[in-house]
């Protein structure tokens, strides 16, 4: 990502979208990106590794897109961060391919940018794209029911990387964080202690439906439980890693009240927890079991390592 101001023919926008669940769900991504209302010119870059090959069929679909393949096995905290390294345009907007953009999407984001020269990162909502399984929709409350609708705009201390936006300019003195591995809590925190904001823009809607096997989300949750320890526990004493350790046990407990709490707003959030309560308890078990993984080796698991700690 250049530091210097965009040229004349740069977009305005720069859209990011890493490549988690594959060919099906990235066209419905990029069809939704199409049917954007009253935006300006946008760039789309499609951030893959080797493990979705098909995708590049997409290609002649969606020639307007720019497909970036990056060799390997990557994370997706390493895709994120090539594409947004790729990205032209002064507003830098990061999704993922199981999320389908509102038509006034683009608009929005742009619009509450333009509000406050402050605003360095700008977010917005995670909908329940329906009918859905009540699998799914465990995964979905625990990883976003805290960014469901309905939601106030206004300052907030954490954004989704399914559905936020940035002034490059706020990102490129920060690029040694992100680099090679784009997290957004690492950059979010950095953004907030430069004495940046972070807004959520309530308009600014994506809708989520990622289909899940039990095992492959029981992995999922333990493959970032235990990133997230990993992270937590970076750089900290161990005696400090064993007090985290210590209290992991009491994390799926915690979790599951969360998504009480967060799903207390909305009906349609209450009926799926409902349905779904028995797989949210499991998953949360076994993020719990994950985050203490992290916390003990100080390490994440080696599908989510970048690829210089394999």
């Amino acid at each position: 990502m250049s530091e210097g101001p965009p040229s004349a023919s740069a977009p305005e926008l720069s859209i990011v979208i890493v490549v988690v669940a594959g060919r099906e769900p990235l066209a419905r991504c990029l069809e939704a990106l199409r049917r954007q209302e009253g935006a300006g010119s946008r760039e789309v870059i499609v951030a893959h590794d080797d493990q979705h090959p098909d995708v590049q069929a997409l290609e002649p679909r969606f020639a307007d897109a720019s497909f970036l393949r990056v060799p390997g096995t990557r994370t997706f905290a390493e895709l994120r961060a090539a594409g947004v390294a790729r990205a032209a345009a002064p507003i830098v907007a990061l999704t993922e391919d199981h999320c389908a953009a509102d038509p006034r999407w683009a608009a929005a984001l742009v619009a509450a940018h333009a509000e406050d020269p402050r605003r360095a990162a700008v977010g917005g909502v995670v909908e329940k794209a329906l009918p859905d399984t009540a699998l799914d929709w465990a995964v979905y409350l625990l990883d976003y029911a805290r960014y469901a609708g309905p939601q106030a705009d206004g300052p907030v201390h954490a954004l989704t990387d399914c559905n936020v936006s940035y002034k490059r300019s706020a990102l490129a003195p920060l690029a040694a964080l992100w680099r090679d591995e784009f997290h957004e809590p690492t950059v979010h925190a950095a953004l907030e202690q430069g004495g940046l904001v972070l807004w959520l823009a309530s308009a600014m809607v994506v809708w989520q439906r990622r289909p899940f096997t039990l095992m492959g989300a029981l992995r999922d949750r333990w493959q970032y439980g235990r990133l997230f320890g990993s992270l937590r526990a970076a750089g900290t004493p161990f005696s400090r890693r064993l007090v985290l350790a210590a209290l992991a046990p009491a994390v799926p407990a915690l979790q599951v009240l969360r998504v009480a709490q967060h799903a207390h707003r909305a009906p349609q959030l209450r009926a799926g927890l409902l349905r779904a309560l028995p797989w949210v308890v499991l998953l949360a078990v076994a993020w719990g079991a994950g985050e203490l993984a992290g916390h003990a080796t100080g390490r994440p698991p080696a599908a989510l390592a970048a690829r210089s700690l394999r």
